[in-house]
């Protein structure tokens, strides 16, 4: 790598979107883990493991399972506007 390009940081932490961050404080309020959640919402355990951790993004569908689940807003989770 030249000097002045930056080379990449192996295992550097992704920054944590806020969507990921507002799924995990929410589900560790109700003191849930992933795969309990999952099985609330009809989901993967995986699905909420990669959502938690900025890997994917939920569909609206899911969202919707999420937010009953959690019960919480969809609005909450995607921007923060209402409360948990």
């Amino acid at each position: 790598w030249p000097e002045s390009v930056s080379r990449p940081v192996e295992n550097a932490p992704r920054p944590v979107h806020p969507l990921a961050a507002r799924l995990t404080a929410a589900r560790d309020a109700l003191g849930l883990t992933q795969e309990a959640l999952a099985r609330a919402a009809g989901l993967w355990g995986t699905q909420v493991s990669h959502w938690e951790g900025g890997r994917h993004k939920p569909s609206r569908a899911s969202l919707a399972r999420l937010a009953g689940a959690l019960g919480c807003s969809v609005g909450y989770l995607t921007d923060g506007k209402a409360q948990p």
